[in-house]
C-alpha cells in the first residue's frame, strides 16, 4: 500500500531583529510515496485522516511519469516549556 519515511527535524535558527531574538518556525516532515495502483480516493482519505488526527498538512506533491505520487506532509514542532519538563513554579 503506502510507504512512509520520517525525516529528521530541522533545527531552529535564530536571528536578531532590531535588538530582539526571533526563532523561526520549525517543522517536522514526513514523506509518503504512493504507487500507481493505489486509488486516488483511498490516498485522499489517508491524507485527510493524517491531517485531522495528527495535525499534518500537505506541503508538496509530485506526480511521476509512471503514475507514482509523492507527498510531503509537515507539522509545526511545539517547544516544551520548562513547567511541563519538571520546572518549579514560585
Amino acid at each position: 500500500m503506502m510507504t512512509r519515511y520520517d525525516s529528521p527535524l530541522r533545527t531552529p535558527q535564530t536571528r536578531s531583529l532590531r535588538g530582539r531574538q526571533r526563532t523561526e518556525t520549525v517543522f517536522e516532515y514526513r514523506t509518503v510515496v504512493v504507487g500507481p495502483q493505489e486509488p486516488v480516493g483511498a490516498v485522499r482519505a489517508y491524507l485527510v485522516s493524517e491531517a485531522e488526527q495528527n495535525r499534518w498538512e500537505l506541503a508538496k506533491t509530485i506526480l511521476y511519469q509512471g503514475g507514482a505520487r509523492k507527498f510531503w506532509l509537515r507539522r509545526k514542532v511545539v517547544p516544551v516549556s520548562s513547567l511541563v519538563a519538571g520546572g518549579s513554579v514560585r
